[in-house]
């Protein structure tokens, strides 16, 4: 019987085109059907005379189009056992067997009374005859749920068994790890469809077990335990795009054709499918009708359609099954107007932090929200690789377009480059939206200032990189403002080689160190335990180098520390800082050296602080820091000298008011 929900009014429909355009595999088809006595011919014309389509697939095939009478059916909702499917009992190494039943619809026969509801009608030599079907016919909607139903037993029956069995419609696969009981199989399901009434199409029958074969149109590779797509499909496809790429008139439907084969895909390709499909599909969605067309194709569709073109076959494979991470990670970010931060759940002291440019601050929150996952993505790349990973973000539009794309062309680009560093470190990434409330801690990190994050200007860098250098690693950087290629940061950032310096050998390198000022007296001593190369060992301290009796080497490697610790940690931090000071000072003016300091440029220094001191405390910590560093070097100070003391003597001897200024002014020039 045919579930009628309502009765259908009578109706007379005229053929459709495609059924009109090939007229002798219309007639031809009848015949066939008359002669299975799956039709009845009617002298006069039936109660619903429905119109006949053809449908083109690998070959042609007769359907009735029963739009009119499915609308009247009752809507039967059930789950098709697909090649989805597969993932739940196949295993890797699996051999298997597939059949296909003969005109799988016409095995089930229509009741009497519901046949005049299938009527059609076709013109054979100018006269118009009539027909009702007698079995299910193809177009019928609830035709799927029947004969799915209809091979139930037969699949409950093959599972108790022990083996893999699946049904889609009219086609079949099922299989052992084993195969001698998949050959086994084969010859018990073979015979099963046999009594039971139903004929295999034997030439698409493959009973003999294998690990490699087709189904459903897709490949399925045991061994690799993938799904590949057939080459034949590949280069139908190819030749698709090719022709809309030469064409400056391309039609709506050439494009859907497109859209839905591409569609297709993602068992064998996966998530690439949906990220290159955007544009294709935004455009479909923007037609009048079927029968427009495109005068341009836009760019970012032009795109789109020579990826599919240039990397489909290296797309071509995608695993049956999930990956399942023996370590799953799941990782929170987040981003504000200043940085991003992130962390990962399982991992203490894994902070990842980082600041925006101008540029980048002034973006919308999603570009910010989306960036951080890249950037905390491309930080922790040598630890996601080969895992599954859960990112927990609290923009919903951030975690949809890391899943399947945008089309605003920015955040498109950094949904590529997120989908391109998953594909190449085969990284399976999932997100979720959570409240803000609950990722505080990633909120936190993206906040943070570091006061301390600067560098050197370009162009002086570049002139002590050819003096002093070159230099080999820049041990205080991050990714966003380090000076050479390789660099330590103080957070997890992208492309650092370490988080922390100290933790690092510097012995057989090259350093750059433009460390916090409170990091100096840590960096000398750092230096000086890892026997690094830097400017103190100059003077007297490079003889220490030659020294060769084993006694003496640890005595000389130890003094620098002995020095640095010969005045209180205080006094070593304000010289450290008054040292750097000078130091930034002479390397930013042209001909001024700053170890060992010439006295005239260092009277010039100590001259700028009586403008804006208000006592002799600036000066003073200025005289003895230039000293201190010379003393730590080696080199003698010259305090004796005249320009050197003249502005000190001058702040000593005046109160250092406003007026007195202008008189210490006129007397130090």
């Amino acid at each position: 019987m045919i579930p009628f929900r309502s009765i259908p009014e009578t109706c007379f429909l005229a053929n459709n085109k495609s059924a009109r355009n090939h007229p002798d595999f219309v007639s031809e088809a009848i015949v066939k059907l008359l002669k299975g006595q799956y039709i009845e011919e009617q002298s006069e014309p039936p109660y619903c005379v429905n119109p006949l389509s053809v449908a083109k697939g690998k070959k042609l095939r007769l359907v009735l189009d029963l739009r009119n009478i499915n609308g009247h059916l009752l809507k039967q909702s059930f789950r098709y056992e697909d090649l989805r499917s597969l993932s739940q009992l196949f295993e890797q190494n699996f051999w298997f067997f597939t059949w296909d039943l003969k005109s799988g619809y016409h095995h089930v026969d229509i009741y009497v009374a519901p046949r005049k509801f299938l009527g059609f009608s076709w013109n054979f030599n100018g006269k118009l005859r009539y027909f009702i079907f007698c079995v299910l016919p193809f177009g019928l909607s609830s035709a799927c749920y029947c004969f799915t139903k209809l091979l139930r037993p037969l699949v409950k029956r093959w599972r108790m068994m022990s083996y893999a069995s699946f049904v889609y419609l009219d086609d079949g696969i099922s299989g052992h790890k084993r195969r001698i009981d998949a050959s086994a199989a084969s010859i018990i399901q073979k015979k099963d469809l046999s009594c039971s009434g139903l004929k295999t199409n034997e030439e698409k029958c493959h009973w003999e077990p294998m690990q490699i074969g087709e189904w459903l149109g897709m490949i399925i590779n045991a061994i690799n335990f993938e799904f590949e797509i057939p080459p034949r499909k590949i280069e139908k496809v190819k030749k698709n795009i090719q022709y809309i790429l030469s064409s400056n008139h391309v039609s709506y439907r050439e494009l859907a054709k497109i859209a839905g084969f591409i569609n297709s895909l993602y068992l064998a390709v996966g998530p690439p499918v949906r990220f290159f499909s955007r544009q294709l599909f935004f455009i479909i969605s923007q037609r009048d009708s079927w029968a427009g067309h495109l005068d341009s194709v836009p760019h970012l569709l032009l795109e789109e359609l020579r990826f599919w073109l240039d990397n489909l076959r290296y797309l071509n494979g995608y695993n049956i099954r999930p990956k399942v991470s023996l370590e799953p990670l799941t990782i929170h970010t987040d981003a504000s107007g200043v940085g991003y931060g992130g962390y990962f759940t399982s991992l203490r002291d894994v902070n990842i932090h980082g600041h925006w440019s101008v540029e980048q601050s002034g973006k919308s929150s999603t570009f910010r929200k989306l960036s951080a996952i890249l950037l905390v993505l491309k930080t922790s790349v040598q630890r996601l690789q080969h895992k599954k990973v859960k990112i927990f973000s609290d923009s919903q539009s951030a975690c949809s377009i890391v899943q399947v794309g945008s089309r605003i062309f920015e955040l498109q680009n950094i949904a590529v480059d997120i989908f391109n560093i998953c594909f190449i470190n085969d990284i399976m990434i999932e997100t979720q939206w959570i409240p803000r409330a609950e990722n505080r801690t990633a909120d936190v990190l993206s906040k943070t200032i570091d006061l301390d994050d600067w560098k050197l200007h370009p162009e002086l860098f570049v002139m002590l990189h050819r003096a002093w250098g070159p230099f080999t690693i820049d041990r205080f950087a991050a990714n966003y403002n380090t000076q050479l290629q390789r660099f330590n940061s103080r957070f997890w950032c992208p492309e650092t080689e370490a988080v922390d310096a100290f933790t690092k050998n510097w012995s057989n390198e090259a350093n750059w160190v433009c460390s916090p000022v409170a990091l100096i007296i840590p960096v000398i001593r750092h230096m000086s335990v890892c026997k690094a190369k830097d400017e103190f060992k100059i003077g007297v301290w490079e003889d220490f180098s030659k020294i060769q009796d084993p006694s003496l080497v640890s005595l000389a490697s130890s003094l620098s520390r002995v020095v640095l610790n010969a005045k209180d940690r205080n006094t070593t931090v304000r010289y450290a800082y008054g040292w750097n000071r000078w130091k930034i000072w002479s390397m930013s003016k042209i001909g001024v050296w700053y170890l060992p300091a010439q006295p005239m440029f260092v009277a010039l220094y100590l001259r700028q602080f009586l403008d804006s001191a208000k006592t002799t405390s600036p000066v003073d910590t200025a005289v003895y820091s230039i000293r201190w560093g010379h003393i730590l070097a080696a080199y003698p100070t010259r305090q004796s000298n005249r320009w050197f003391n003249l502005p000190t003597k001058a702040a000593d001897e005046f109160s250092l008011d406003q007026e007195n200024l202008k008189i210490l002014s006129h007397l130090t020039c």
